[in-house]
């Protein structure tokens, strides 16, 4: 199932997402904004990532993942790919956590760039 933005009439899982950002804000900032922007794709796993191309970032939601195959995942995309960073997140560890279990794929970059924009 892929979410955008650009509907008229939003669905379920587009609401999660929309209050999801919403809520992490304070934390990451610019996640919102390319929401609204539909700079972020949010999309199922299906075993490895795509190319970022114009995407701000690519959220894989896998549903059955555990917190610790999520993290597993992060790390070897993380070594085997220097372009991008890969975070996860899973629902289990609350506060902060995506409303599904999801790996997160962002040019690395950039995201350094935005990090260090905000540490100013």
């Amino acid at each position: 199932m892929t979410w955008h933005v650009a509907r008229k009439r939003k669905t379920i899982e587009e609401d999660k997402w929309d209050e999801y950002f919403r809520y992490i804000k304070g934390e990451c900032p610019w996640s919102l904004s390319a929401w609204n922007r539909g700079t972020l794709l949010i999309i199922p796993w299906k075993g490895e990532p795509r190319d970022l191309g114009d995407l701000e970032g690519i959220v894989y939601v896998h549903t059955n993942a555990s917190p610790r195959l999520l993290k597993k995942l992060e790390q070897r995309l993380n070594c085997r790919d220097e372009n991008c960073e890969y975070l996860y997140s899973h629902p289990d560890y609350k506060h902060y956590s995506a409303p599904y279990p999801c790996l997160i794929q962002q040019n690395r970059a950039y995201l350094t760039h935005l990090r260090n924009k905000l540490n100013k």
